[in-house]
C-alpha cells in the first residue's frame, strides 16, 4: 500500500494543514521555530560542555600518551637483551640463601622443597615492609610467587605469611 505524495509531502499530511486555518497555521510554525531554536540551543550548550570536558582531561591524556611511549621505549629495550637463563640446581638452596642474605632465618617457621622447582616457605611474623623487599629480590633471580596466604598481626606492621615459590619460566 504506498500513500501518494505531492511535491514529497504525504497527501493526509496536506489536508491536515490546508483544513487548519490561517491562524493556527502561523501558532504551529511559530511553536515549531521556538522548538526548533530551543533544540539549536541546547545542541550547542552541550557541544560546548563536551569540549570544555576534553579539553580539561587533554593535560592528562597527553602524559598517559608520553608515558606509554616511554614505556614501549623500554619495552624494545628489553627485547634486546638476552633471555635469562633458567638454573639447573634445585630452588630450595636458592630460597634458603636469598633468605640468611636478607637476615630473614629467624623469622622462618618453615622452608620445604615441594620439588625441584617449587618451594614451600612460611614466616609467623615478618613486617610487611622487608617481606615485600625479599620477594622483590627473589624476582630478581626469576623466582616469582604462585601463591601467598597472608594474615595481618596484631602487632603494628608484621604479617603472618605462608608463599609457594617458583622458578620463573621464559618462553
Amino acid at each position: 500500500m504506498s500513500v501518494k505524495t505531492i511535491n514529497s509531502i504525504p497527501l493526509s499530511l496536506q489536508r491536515l494543514w490546508l483544513a487548519r486555518s490561517p491562524q493556527e497555521r502561523k501558532l504551529i510554525i511559530a511553536i515549531a521555530a521556538v522548538v526548533l531554536s530551543g533544540l539549536y540551543a541546547w545542541l550547542l550548550y552541550s557541544a560546548g560542555q563536551t569540549g570544555s570536558a576534553l579539553r580539561a582531561n587533554l593535560p592528562g591524556l597527553r602524559m598517559q600518551a608520553h608515558s606509554i611511549e616511554l614505556q614501549a621505549t623500554e619495552i624494545e629495550s628489553l627485547r634486546t637483551l638476552p633471555m635469562p637463563v633458567a638454573s639447573d640446581s634445585a630452588l630450595l638452596p636458592l630460597v634458603q640463601t636469598s633468605a640468611a642474605n636478607a637476615g630473614l632465618t629467624e623469622m622462618l617457621t618453615s622452608i620445604e622443597a615441594r620439588g625441584v622447582e617449587q618451594v614451600f616457605v612460611e614466616f609467623g611474623a615478618i613486617p610487611f615492609s622487608t617481606w615485600l623487599d625479599w620477594v622483590s629480590a627473589l624476582s630478581q633471580q626469576n623466582i616469582r610467587v604462585e601463591s601467598v596466604r597472608m594474615e595481618a598481626l596484631t602487632a603494628r606492621g608484621l604479617v603472618s605469611v605462608s608463599v609457594v615459590l617458583n622458578r620463573a619460566v621464559f618462553t
